[in-house]
C-alpha cells in the first residue's frame, strides 16, 4: 500500500471579508468621504453573502466530501461514490439500528466502493461537540486495514504510526470464537468496531470518540 505524508493533505481554510467602498469625486463642499446608509448596508450584505458561502464550504470539506478528497489522495484504490442515502429512512438499504436516535435526524449520509468492498460515510453534528464522521465498511480483512490506516490520520491528525501498529496488532491477535474481533476498541480519539464472519469477511466501524 502506498504510504504518504497524510498530514501534508491536511484542509485548512483562512475566512476572509473583503468590504469594497467606491468612491465618487468628493462634493466640493465637504473636506472628506461621505459613507451614506446606503453604502454601509452593501457593505453588509456582501460581507453576510461571503460568510454564508465559507460556512457552506467549510461544511462540505469537514464532512464526507473532504474525507473522501483526502483519502483518496493518499490510497492507491480511490473510494468511489455510488449514492446518496439518509440514514433516518428506515426504508433505506443503509438504514442501521442507531440511526432512529434523534442524533441522525439531520444527518447525510453517502455510499462508496473501494474496490469490491462497500463503504458508507456518514455525517451529523452533535448538539454540543465537534461534527461526527462515522465509516461503515463490508469487506476483506485487508481491505478493513487499509481504510483504518488510511482514514484514521485524516479523523484524527494527533495519530501515529505506533498508535495505528498496536491498534492492527491488537486486531490480528484478538480472537473471539476463531474470529478477528473489536469490540468497542479506542486508540487516541478514534473508535473502532470490527467483526469477522466465517467467510473472512469483516464489518468496520470507525467512528470519532464524541460521537
Amino acid at each position: 500500500m502506498k504510504r504518504r505524508n497524510i498530514a501534508a493533505f491536511s484542509l485548512v481554510f483562512v475566512l476572509s471579508l473583503l468590504y469594497v467602498s467606491a468612491c465618487g469625486k468628493p462634493d466640493s463642499s465637504s473636506e472628506g468621504e461621505v459613507i451614506t446608509t446606503s453604502s454601509l448596508q452593501e457593505i453588509s450584505d456582501i460581507s453576510e453573502s461571503t460568510i454564508e458561502t465559507t460556512e457552506a464550504e467549510l461544511q462540505s470539506v469537514n464532512g464526507i466530501e473532504g474525507f473522501v478528497e483526502a483519502f483518496n489522495v493518499s490510497s492507491d484504490i480511490d473510494l468511489v461514490f455510488v449514492e446518496d442515502f439518509t440514514p433516518s429512512d428506515q426504508s433505506s438499504d443503509h438504514y442501521r439500528t442507531e440511526f432512529r436516535l434523534n442524533g441522525y435526524r439531520d444527518a447525510v449520509g453517502k455510499s462508496y466502493t473501494f474496490d469490491d468492498a462497500t463503504v458508507d460515510i456518514v455525517y451529523r453534528e452533535p448538539m454540543y461537540g465537534d461534527p461526527c464522521l462515522r465509516i461503515y465498511m463490508i469487506g476483506s480483512f485487508e481491505q478493513c486495514e487499509d481504510m483504518i490506516r488510511i482514514a484514521s490520520p485524516i479523523m484524527d491528525t494527533s495519530i501515529t504510526d505506533e498508535i495505528l501498529q498496536e491498534t492492527i496488532d491488537y486486531i490480528n491477535g484478538n480472537y473471539v470464537g476463531g474470529h478477528r474481533e473489536a469490540n468497542g476498541y479506542y486508540y487516541s480519539d478514534l473508535g473502532m468496531t470490527l467483526f469477522e464472519d466465517d467467510d473472512g469477511s469483516c464489518s468496520l466501524l470507525l467512528k470519532m470518540r464524541n460521537d
